[in-house]
């Protein structure tokens, strides 16, 4: 049996301003850079978004090595994240998620042959 836990802090930040196109919420379909109206300064220090500052993963795994089998079970979480340059803008909901793998590897002759299933999302939760 095996267990691994792993913690990731990631602190992604933009190190200069820059300009962007506002978000189109007031009706334009394009960007026009040299339009105030449709552009915005981004400072230095923003949060990239996309990015998860915390994330959390675990698993516990079992192996029997006389048939080859083997199986485990993970769980992962992330931290909220920004949708866009201002988190005025929104964010994303921080989430967990369980995932389940078992298989079986057979060596014959030279070969060595892995089969496995994995299942994302084992309890089917909305993320």
């Amino acid at each position: 049996m095996s267990t691994y836990l792993a913690y990731t802090y990631l602190d992604a930040e933009f190190s200069s301003d820059f300009t962007s196109c506002k978000p189109f919420a007031t009706g334009q379909t394009t960007c026009i850079p040299t339009t105030a109206s449709h552009v915005e300064k981004i400072l230095s220090g923003t949060d990239i978004p996309g990015t998860y500052k915390h994330t959390l993963f675990g698993e516990v795994a079992w192996k029997h090595q006389a048939s080859g089998f083997s199986t485990a079970l993970e769980a992962r979480a992330n931290s909220k994240t920004f949708v866009a340059f201002k988190s005025a803008y929104g964010k994303a909901d921080g989430y967990g998620i369980f995932a389940w793998r078992g298989g079986f590897t057979q060596k014959l002759s030279n070969w060595k042959l892995n089969e496995f299933v994995r299942i994302e999302n084992l309890f089917d939760k909305d993320t």
